[in-house]
């Protein structure tokens, strides 16, 4: 077969506090994201029923 040399780099690992760092991260930014998106719908949807 093909005689190449196997490289294994490891550029890094998450650990589980890291791991769980980063979890609480994407949910809270997307929790974040759709109080935001809520708050720009009721904003901009809102001045249409008024009148």
């Amino acid at each position: 077969m093909w005689n190449l040399p196997i490289t294994n780099c490891l550029l890094g690992y998450f650990d589980p506090g890291s791991g769980s760092l980063v979890l609480q991260a994407l949910v809270g930014g997307s929790a974040g994201l759709m109080v935001f998106g809520s708050y720009v719908w009721k904003l901009v949807f809102g001045q249409f029923q008024h009148r």
